[in-house]
């Protein structure tokens, strides 16, 4: 893999987007990994969509009951493993135990839940970018994860993705952070309103919600412009909609889907 370029934050999905072909370049975004087909947020998620093509992934993270930082998108360990319990009332010692991928087929058994630090290491300095959505966090372990990735000198290759009370504040401490909102269902303009006062790097709201006019007026402020998030049965008919209007980066769960209707409409990689 190729380190990732990081002179400029409007080109930091590096090689893969920008060889697609097109007026702009297109960032496909794993939905906690590759996760129509993979258990989600499983390493074995993450490394499908880079094999996938996927220019990076979307991590969720949720913070164990002794500080340790999880990929685990549930409140609960019960819907994704064989074990249950609230995430912050379990230890890493009892969650590394778990069976996080046999739920999704018999041949992902044994599919570890990874810690934070396990993602980061294992992509550090790779072309794949890491939109860290933290989960019920307080602002201090924002902080705990934003310098989890400033320690790998990740900066540049690695979103915070959270609310938008806990976003401003944290691009305020540290500028040099990548920080984009989560949600689906924010109306776009105030939206892009409150990233262009507050500084952000992207935006990110559902389909529904897009609005042409909207995304160009982020666009023409520097601003990256997510769609969060497409599914099975979606990508053919709202992907290439979704690149007329500008939008660049696209969050779903089959990178290998995502990538096929990207090259149909003429952005393929080169």
């Amino acid at each position: 893999m190729e380190p990732i370029q990081q002179s400029n934050d409007s080109l930091f999905f590096g090689k893969k987007a920008q060889d697609r072909q097109g007026a702009e370049p297109v960032g496909l975004i794993g939905h906690r990994g590759s996760s129509e087909r993979y258990p989600e947020n499983t390493m074995a998620a993450f490394e499908a969509a880079r094999m996938e093509g996927a220019d990076g992934v979307e991590v969720d993270v949720r913070r164990a009951k002794d500080g340790r930082f999880v990929a685990m998108h549930d409140a609960s360990v019960d819907r994704t493993t064989d074990g249950n319990g609230l995430v912050s009332s379990l230890g890493w010692e009892e969650i590394q135990r778990l069976d996080a991928g046999g739920w999704k087929s018999p041949c992902f058994r044994g599919e570890p839940v990874p810690l934070l630090e396990q993602v980061l290491d294992a992509y550090q300095s790779l072309d794949l970018v890491l939109l860290l959505q933290c989960k019920d966090m307080a602002m201090a372990d924002v902080g705990r994860v934003a310098a989890m990735i400033d320690a790998r000198n990740m900066l540049l290759q690695c979103f915070l993705f959270a609310p938008t009370n806990i976003i401003g504040p944290m691009k305020a401490m540290k500028p040099e952070l990548m920080v984009i909102n989560d949600g689906t269902g924010h109306m776009l303009r105030p939206l892009v309103d409150r990233a262009i006062h507050e500084n952000w790097n992207a935006v990110s709201t559902g389909f529904d919600q897009m609005e042409p006019d909207e995304v160009a007026r982020a666009r023409g402020h520097g601003l990256h412009v997510q769609c969060s998030f497409l599914t099975e049965g979606q990508y053919q008919e709202r992907i290439p909609r979704l690149l007329a209007w500008g939008v660049n980066l696209l969050l779903g769960d089959n990178c290998a889907a995502m990538e096929a209707a990207v090259r149909s409409r003429g952005n393929s990689r080169s």
